[in-house]
């Protein structure tokens, strides 16, 4: 599954306070294997354990995080709980650890992966349980019954949970870079679309489209006509292109994006939009409105910054503006 930046900052930050949390567990567990059950090979297990979580730790914050190191602490957690669970003496309920490592997997690795390894340590776990009770078969039974329906119930809970982060991170992506008037996308999804473009081509042109005397239209009918006429122009500009390509940058300024088209064909495909809104009529409280807009368009040159690209659309809409409004430069 790919991840966003946002939500690869929030797994480090799951990460850098999973890996603090198992480092102080296995420093205080290490020395009390060691000095009061005497059991060194536990202890100093536990000891290493330790090192490494503060190592992951360290990593993290330093960003020298890597991908293998969240498996690598995923599997040294995993190893050291129940190594610990089948050498310690079953009475002390060691095993109970075991029912930590679903949230760690879904912390760690998401819901699918993390979905696919709590399946799988339930193995170990009822082996060690099945193998390990002193009482008769059916007490062990029993045990593996109930362990097995706690583990479940948490791997539910911590699949509810990110299934419910996912879609609350989804809801206030979608209201960050979209535009609360008209529905399209806004400043910052513009921004966000721009690292994706391709570097090295220059067959990508960006329509920079503002209303003609846009003020005169919230002057003579009112802002709540502006603003329909504003949802209407957006309604318009989906039509001539895909709505993951058309932007509002605030005002009356629309901004559209065509990745693979030349010079030569960009001009018509302007004209052809420029000519449509021109004969279009804007319908809002039973009024009529007909408005013209001007077009600035911008070839991206290999390179180029969207600061730019922005800026050259913005000089060929200032040329159409210079030229009466109503008309396409490029």
């Amino acid at each position: 599954m790919h991840l966003t930046k946002t939500q690869v900052q929030l797994r480090l930050s799951l990460q850098k306070g999973l890996s603090i949390l198992v480092g102080i567990l296995m420093a205080f567990f290490g020395p009390i294997n060691i000095i009061y059950f005497n059991n060194p090979t536990l202890g100093c297990m536990d000891v290493i354990v330790s090192i490494f979580s503060f190592y992951c730790f360290w990593a993290t914050i330093n960003n020298k995080d890597k991908v293998l190191l969240h498996y690598a602490l995923a599997l040294v957690v995993t190893v050291s709980i129940y190594i610990t669970a089948y050498t310690a003496d079953f009475r002390a309920f060691s095993i109970l650890w075991a029912l930590s490592l679903p949230m760690v997997y879904y912390i760690m690795f998401g819901t699918r992966r993390g979905a696919f390894l709590s399946s799988i340590i339930l193995i170990p776990s009822i082996f060690i349980i099945n193998t390990h009770m002193v009482t008769d078969q059916f007490m062990a039974y029993r045990a593996i019954l109930n362990y097995s329906l706690a583990h479940s119930f948490i791997c539910f809970l911590c699949h509810l949970y990110e299934q419910q982060q996912s879609r609350n991170y989804e809801q206030l992506k979608k209201i960050a870079l979209s535009d609360a008037l008209t529905g399209v996308q806004n400043r910052h999804a513009l921004e966000a679309h721009f690292c994706d473009l391709d570097k090295s081509s220059d067959r990508a042109h960006m329509l920079l489209i503002d209303i003609d005397f846009f003020k005169k239209v919230n002057d003579q009918f009112g802002h709540e006509i502006g603003d329909h006429v504003l949802v209407e122009m957006a309604e318009c500009l989906q039509t001539y292109v895909d709505a993951n390509n058309i932007f509002r940058l605030g005002g009356e300024e629309f901004v559209l994006l065509f990745k693979n088209h030349t010079d030569i064909e960009i001009k018509p495909k302007a004209e052809n939009i420029r000519h449509s809104i021109e004969q279009y009529l804007f319908h809002s409280h039973n009024l009529r409105i007909n408005i013209t807009i001007s077009i600035g368009v911008s070839r991206f040159l290999p390179g180029q910054s969207l600061g730019d690209f922005l800026r050259t659309a913005d000089k060929k809409l200032y040329d159409a503006k210079s030229e009466g409004r109503n008309c396409v430069c490029i």
